[in-house]
């Protein structure tokens, strides 16, 4: 939701150099990713190396290839 997202922000704004994001392949991840890349300077999209998948965790259920 918006206000988890801000409150997201919040706690992380400024405390690192960079942030990943391994967020859900749907909506709510697409509407969130955009969100963080907008608001935090630094930021990569990590779902490239999981897009045939819904999310992180589906990906590596079932794959044996090393996220890279």
């Amino acid at each position: 939701s918006a206000s988890m997202q801000e409150k997201g922000l919040v706690a992380i704004q400024g405390k690192f150099e960079a942030y990943e994001l391994y967020l859900d392949n749907d909506k709510a991840g697409d509407e969130a990713t955009q969100f963080f890349i907008d608001n935090l300077s630094n930021t990569t999209d990590k779902r490239v190396h999981y897009k045939e998948h819904k999310d992180l965790n589906e990906f590596l259920v079932n794959t044996t290839s090393p996220l890279r």
